[in-house]
Formats: structure tokens, sequence, C-alpha cells
């Protein structure tokens, strides 16, 4: 990839970093400050070099940062607007890998066979966790899991766990 022209200021990186903090999604974020999303991903595979100037290291723990507080201060606002939705559908609810502060049934998932649950809940643990910066993706593909899990009957279980 060609070097970029534009450059990394601490400015301008705080200025991203606040945009991402408001809520913006980071290509809007970037693009809004007047820079092309290809020099900003330049940016960001500059900062996994080794030796690299420290306003590029700087980067990727930043972004991240202001990614969990817009993230942060979305469900805060749900838990105070919407108690019993957040007690429902937030990060304590019911889940197929964690018994939580949501419903208090027994899930799908506590009724099927043990050792498919513990592989599945350690691959949608996975999965959910490589989306965590991409919140609308993670809040569907949560669903799914959920869903996928309410729908499964006991009878559906492995009869061999």
């Amino acid at each position: 990839m060609p070097k970029s022209k534009q450059k990394l200021t601490v400015e301008l990186l705080d200025a991203i970093c606040q945009r991402l903090k408001a809520g913006a999604f980071e290509r809007v974020a970037v693009e809004s400050l007047g820079v092309s999303w290809s020099a900003y991903r330049d940016w960001q595979d500059r900062a996994k070099r080794r030796h690299c100037p420290s306003i590029y290291r700087q980067l990727g723990g930043q972004i991240i940062q202001a990614r969990a507080h817009a993230r942060f201060m979305a469900e805060m606002t749900v838990c105070k607007t919407d108690p019993k939705f957040w007690l429902v559908q937030g990060p304590g609810r019911d889940s197929a890998i964690q018994e939580g502060w949501g419903t208090g049934k027994t899930t799908a998932a506590t009724a099927a066979a043990p050792h498919d649950n513990v592989l599945l809940g350690e691959l949608f643990e996975l999965l959910l966790t490589a989306l965590a910066p991409f919140p609308e993706a993670r809040a569907a593909a949560a669903a799914v899991i959920d869903n996928f899990f309410a729908k499964r009957k006991p009878s559906q279980a492995n009869p061999n766990y």
C-alpha cells in the first residue's frame, strides 16, 4: 500500500476519538475530518509495524477506547431509560454461555446436551468477541445465537451425552 500523504497528528487523533465517543461510526468520524479512509487504514497498518512513530502506536489503543466509550454510553442510556429492557436484553442477560440476571428461566441451552453447549458456547463467545468492534453486527449475531438456543428443544440434544 502506498504511503499516505495525509499526516496523523495528536490533534487529528483527538478529533477522531471525540467523534467516536459521541457515537459516530469509524469511517464517518474519519472522513468528516477530511481524512480519506485509505489514509486512515494506512495509519492503522503503520501502527502494527515494529518500529513506528509513537503517534501511530497511540492510534490503535485510543480508537479501541473511544469505541468502547461510545458503547458504554449507549448501554448506560438504555439502562437509565428502559431498565427492564436493559435487564432482559443487556450484557447480563441469560444466554447460551452464561446464566444472567435476565429472565430467570432455564434456557434451552441448559436443557440441551452439556458437551454440545460447551462447544457451541465457546464458539459463540469467540464470535461475539471478534465482533466487539462492530456493535451492530455483534448485537445481530447475539440475537441469532439466543434465538438458536431458544428454539432448541431438549429432545434435539445429542443422546450420547
